[in-house]
């Protein structure tokens, strides 16, 4: 169990470390290297490994009714899957998602609902993973992922009004950070 441990200390390391990496890549670059963009990668499958890991031993043990979790988790893994691959399907590019390519700002499909579609997405992928394997170590890892993320948008915000300038702000306006009706449309 210790190596686990371990591994959650190891891979908040690297999170805080590609942090730091993306922020001055975005400062100083305008976009992100290859190398960024591959510990970014590695650090998300990391996550997702050590979520699968806690979900299916379901380390801390969370007292939940079976039917409840398998609805939940089912439902949340199905929509946040959904909600992930559409926003990669609507960027037409890995390069465009993992920041590498900064070509034009997206703003239809998904992302007239979200600004990060794939995140949330990932997240409420994660959640449901969690609840189907009743794992509150899970849930724990998930909520890690959250503040990681929340302490990230600022740093793409900010890169973003800086190539984009008047046309993401007016975007930023419009469009919910996590999932919502467009601002524009709800009068």
């Amino acid at each position: 169990m210790w190596l686990f441990y371990l591994s959650i200390l190891s891979v908040v390391v690297l999170g805080v470390y590609c942090l730091r990496r993306v922020q001055h890549e975005f400062e100083t670059q305008n976009k992100l290297s290859g190398q960024t963009a591959i510990l970014v990668w590695l650090f998300y499958l990391l996550h997702f490994a050590l979520v699968l890991i806690a979900a299916w031993n379901s380390i801390w043990n969370i007292r939940i009714n079976s039917l409840v979790s398998f609805l939940f988790g089912g439902l949340s893994v199905a929509f946040g899957t959904w909600l992930y691959a559409i926003g990669i399907f609507t960027l037409h590019s890995l390069r465009k998602m993992s920041g590498m390519e900064t070509t034009r700002l997206i703003s239809s499909g998904i992302f007239r609902w979200s600004r990060n579609p794939q995140n949330v997405g990932w997240a409420l992928a994660l959640l449901g993973i969690a609840l189907l394997g009743k794992s509150a170590m899970a849930v724990f890892l998930v909520v890690l992922f959250g503040v990681g993320f929340r302490i990230y948008l600022p740093i793409e915000e900010k890169y973003l009004e800086k190539i984009f300038g008047q046309e993401y702000r007016q975007y930023r306006a419009s469009t919910s950070r996590y999932f919502g009706l467009p601002k524009n449309a709800q009068g």
